[in-house]
């Protein structure tokens, strides 16, 4: 096995019976799987998700579109057209707005690495040297951290703070930061009336946050009050005074507490 045809900074790679990579400066842009290819075990080179892949009949059509990809002045590989060794580092979906995993919560992140890792170690046919079985393991280590920060808060504050981390995209700092000149007037401090209805029939005489029973009940504005945060049920958060303090210092995130009072609200 070996290269089989050159043109320039192009080269035709033969990587097995029926196998052809197509690179450009030993980076691989195109796999080539022609009729005498036969899979072997699970691995199957034509469901091979890390690069684009086309099926030909013969070894001739292989040739036939290795030159077509090396002489054209573009390729649609990856399915849209990039200029020839171009590198596409950067993607755009049209709204202006730029996305990455920080905008999935942690239960997506793991999804993402456990699918996205589980596809290209697959791909790589278990050859432990191979780029695509080292970035599938990479891919591994995000699923790992996320089940770790889980057990961490299942361990400090119980099965339902650990649903709250999982399900809860963490609010940007810049969403929160306001001008001198945006700053609302101070909202006055919750009626009595209603701090007693969250504590006694939503809250069930209990912490929200770490669930455990209290006779005496802290009322948290999770928009300050500072910030204009209104007197309504769900900006209210009934705490222990242990979790009201971790709440007003920031240990305790605005979207978990959000979670948890959704999450109450519809019991």
């Amino acid at each position: 096995m070996g290269i089989v045809r050159r043109d320039g900074k192009w080269r035709l790679d033969k990587r097995e019976a029926g196998v052809y990579e197509v690179t450009f400066e030993n980076q691989p842009e195109l796999k080539i799987v022609t009729s005498d290819y036969s899979p072997r075990g699970f691995m199957d080179e034509r469901t091979d998700f890390s690069i684009e892949v086309r099926e030909v009949d013969s070894f001739s059509e292989a040739e036939a579109l290795f030159e077509e990809v090396a002489k054209g002045s573009s390729s649609r590989i990856g399915g849209h057209s990039l200029p020839i060794g171009a590198n596409e580092s950067e993607t755009f979906d049209g709204s202006g707005e730029d996305y990455s995993l920080s905008d999935l919560p942690p239960v997506g992140a793991l999804l993402f690495g456990t699918l996205v890792g589980g596809i290209l170690i697959n791909s790589s046919g278990l050859a432990v040297q191979s780029m695509s079985f080292l970035i599938g393991v990479a891919f591994f280590i995000l699923p790992l951290a996320v089940l770790a920060f889980t057990y961490r808060e299942y361990a400090s504050n119980g099965p339902k703070a650990a649903i709250t981390y999982l399900f809860t995209v963490e609010e940007s700092n810049k969403d929160n930061s306001r001008s001198e000149d945006e700053t609302p007037d101070r909202t006055p401090p919750a009626p009595q009336a209603l701090k007693n209805e969250l504590y006694f029939e939503r809250a069930e005489r209990k912490c929200e946050w770490c669930n455990e029973s209290i006779d005496s009940h802290e009322t948290h504005h999770i928009r300050p009050r500072s910030e204009g945060g209104p007197n309504e049920p769900n900006n209210l958060i009934i705490l222990c005074p242990n979790c009201h303090d971790k709440a007003d210092r920031g240990m305790i995130s605005r979207s978990k507490l959000k979670r948890v009072v959704s999450m109450n609200s519809k019991q």
